[in-house]
């Protein structure tokens, strides 16, 4: 994880709450991505302004954490990744 690079969600994602969390889509596609509330944090934070670093400890902020979770905010951020819903802003 290249904590410097901020990252970006898809521009048309819609994220609705449900019990116990949130799911994600993109619109006319096929699959929903069920998110929990820390997750759901995380996405809507990759807005391409914030480096992936400041994001472990937005999370310990916004759910009174003592120390900020990198090691579960990087999981949760290659799981976004991987899915697709956001992605690495580059320079240039």
């Amino acid at each position: 994880m290249n904590w410097d690079l901020p990252l970006r969600r898809l521009p048309d994602i819609e994220l609705q709450p449900v019990t116990d969390g949130y799911v994600a889509s993109l619109p006319g596609g096929d699959r929903v991505h069920f998110l929990n509330p820390t997750a759901a944090l995380i996405l809507e934070s990759c807005d391409g302004t914030l480096p992936a670093g400041r994001l472990p400890r937005l999370v310990a902020d916004a759910f009174g954490l003592a120390e900020p979770p990198f090691a579960d905010v990087e999981a949760c951020l290659e799981s976004l990744l991987d899915q697709g819903l956001v992605r690495e802003v580059r320079a240039g």
